[in-house]
């Protein structure tokens, strides 16, 4: 365990398992010294109504409110619509992505193309996930994670099959 001698003023010194470092600990400031319910995620960013809480180790580290709206993904880390990450740029339109350890698949539907109606199913793979997802001017909006399959829809959208 390494410590350094920053304070953290009113706010709680936690200390917490480092999940870089398998066995070790880690020690960090935090909001309040128990873990907040607001941290959907252990660690990364969560949206909490038009706020995003940034979360370590289960703690709410800081909060800050977005000028427009928090956009919540699954299995990817939320954000603020007014200032997005670069990971989340896409063509605008709908789509189903099978996700897999270093790969993934995309079938998706552009707005002005001529959509039909197709289906990407997860394989019986447990480390493989199927998701539907949206994006609009450019950015990720909408990200799903299926239980089984995603269907494109004539009407250009995507949805997860049965549910």
């Amino acid at each position: 365990m390494r410590w350094s001698s920053t304070g953290c003023g009113s706010r709680a010194c936690v200390v917490a398992p480092d999940p870089t470092r398998p066995g070790e600990q880690q020690a960090f400031c935090a909001l309040t010294a128990t873990p907040d319910p607001r941290c959907t995620e252990a660690d990364g960013a969560s949206c909490d109504g038009d706020a995003l809480v940034e979360c370590r180790a289960g703690h709410a580290t800081s909060v800050r409110a977005c000028d427009t709206r928090c956009i919540t993904l699954d299995d990817r880390p939320d954000y603020c619509l007014h200032a997005p990450p670069s990971d989340v740029g896409c063509v605008s339109g709908s789509g189903c992505e099978l996700a897999g350890a270093g790969f993934s698949a995309i079938k998706s539907s552009a707005p002005a193309a001529s959509c039909s109606s197709d289906e990407l199913s997860a394989p019986g793979d447990p480390s493989t996930r199927v998701y539907a997802y949206r994006c609009q001017d450019g950015l990720l909006v909408e990200r799903h994670h299926c239980a089984a399959s995603c269907l494109l829809t004539t009407t250009c959208g995507s949805a997860c099959a049965g549910e």
